[in-house]
């Protein structure tokens, strides 16, 4: 719903699957951003005259999303990092040759 509103130069938008899909099926990539400028600015106010601060709003939502991502690459990174020590520690009496040189066999 909210995807082909955003597209524009300079943009990013990050979507879960189901919503990439569903653009895919019906949506249309142009740029549609700077459309009804004067109606997204009249939109802001209103929000600001109910006492909703677009500055306090944006900045939980920056946080909130950085906070997101940063604890998904996090678990990626622990999800590999098994997958390596369960491969390596299938090797057998050759995991010693491909663990990285100078490294223990639990060295990150």
């Amino acid at each position: 719903m909210y995807v082909d509103q955003l597209i524009g130069q300079g943009t990013v938008n990050t979507v879960p699957p189901k919503t990439l899909e569903a653009f895919r099926d019906h949506g249309k990539a142009v740029e549609t951003i700077l459309n009804d400028l004067d109606g997204a600015r009249q939109a802001l106010a209103s929000l600001e005259a109910l006492g909703i601060s677009m500055d306090k709003v944006t900045t939980e939502l920056e946080q909130e999303g950085v906070k997101s991502f940063s604890e998904a690459f996090t678990d990626m990174l622990q999800a590999i990092d098994g997958r390596r020590a369960r491969a390596v520690n299938s090797l057998g009496t050759l995991a010693a040759s491909v663990q990285t040189p100078g490294c223990q066999p639990d060295c990150r």
